[in-house]
Formats: structure tokens, C-alpha cells, sequence
């Protein structure tokens, strides 16, 4: 249960993580994720930034039926990850 919703709140979070990043895009600043490069595309910043959320969401879910214990553990890390997503979203729209 826990995990669906910390798997909503990092979906949600990053989403918008990705419309801040290419709100700021559009106004010719430069990424600065490395993974993303200095200036992804639309398509790049949804497409590779899914991926890796779906996979991090995906490593929580197999660790927490493995574990209780490690899926806790990592469901806390997503939620740190989610408020990091939040403040940058909130820094990228204020560019």
C-alpha cells in the first residue's frame, strides 16, 4: 500500500520536475543533468527521465516483496527524491 503511494507521489513529482525543466529550456537556459545533456529535448526530458523513475519505482516494488524491511528503506529515499523534485520544480519555474 505504501509503496503505491509513494509511487504516486514520485510520478507526480517528477512530472513536474520535467515540465519546470522544459519551461526553462524554452527560455534558453542550459540543463544541467548530466544524463539529460545541456539541451534535451521535449521528448528526451519525458522519455529518459520516465525511464528512470519507472525503473527506480520498479527496484522499490521487487525490494519491498523481497523485503519489508528494504522496501521501507527505499520507499523513504523516493520520498526524499520526490521533495527534491518538488524544490527544483519550484526553482526551475521561478527562472
Amino acid at each position: 500500500m505504501i509503496t503505491s503511494i509513494v509511487a504516486a507521489v514520485l510520478g507526480a513529482s517528477s512530472f513536474v520536475d520535467g515540465l519546470s525543466t522544459v519551461h526553462f529550456l524554452r527560455k534558453g537556459k542550459i540543463e544541467l543533468n548530466p544524463l539529460l545533456g545541456k539541451r534535451p529535448s521535449t521528448l528526451r526530458v519525458f522519455l529518459e527521465g520516465g525511464a528512470i523513475i519507472a525503473a527506480e519505482i520498479g527496484v522499490m516494488f521487487y525490494l519491498s516483496h523481497l523485503s519489508h524491511t528494504a522496501g521501507y528503506v527505499i520507499a523513504c529515499a523516493l520520498v526524499a527524491q520526490s521533495v527534491s523534485h518538488v524544490v527544483l520544480s519550484i526553482h526551475n519555474f521561478k527562472l
